[in-house]
């Protein structure tokens, strides 16, 4: 889960409160297709960047998601 990003309780649980490094993630990329999982969907590392916050709910303000797509 490369999108991973801390909220709420998380700031409680030191090994959970951070990012995952891309390390991380090649390794547990390399260590799901080891056990046989070739059918799954692997979404790429990108790192940090703002564009990730989009998606994340900030139930403090009216708007909740600052990523809104027109329906029609």
């Amino acid at each position: 889960m490369a999108q991973y990003k801390p909220l709420y309780k998380a700031l409680h649980y030191p090994e959970i409160n951070r990012l995952i490094s891309h390390n991380e993630y090649t390794k547990i990329a390399a260590y799901a297709e080891k056990l046989g999982f070739y059918s799954g969907a692997i979404q790429e590392f990108e790192g940090r960047s703002q564009e990730n916050d989009l998606f994340t709910p900030d139930f403090k303000n009216k708007d909740v998601f600052k990523f809104k797509k027109e329906i029609s």
